[in-house]
């Protein structure tokens, strides 16, 4: 499996690891919930496709809220 963030990491040499769950619901909770991880130190991938060539894409922790 690869993403643009996985990319971007794998890019920059630096150091990471992809856990893998049943993705039954979106969102940082049940991805949390999911995995056993605290919603703190979850983080979750947003990525936007302007035009052929930008991509750009942001990380945040789960516990980020959009209100």
């Amino acid at each position: 499996m690869s993403t643009p963030a996985i990319h971007f990491l794998k890019l920059r040499r630096l150091r990471f690891e992809v856990i893998h769950y049943e993705h039954l619901e979106k969102g940082a909770e049940y991805a949390a919930s999911a995995t056993g991880f605290p919603l703190e130190r979850t983080v979750k991938t947003l990525v936007v496709r302007m035009d052929p060539q930008a991509m750009p894409w942001c990380s945040f922790r789960g516990i980020a809220s959009w209100t």
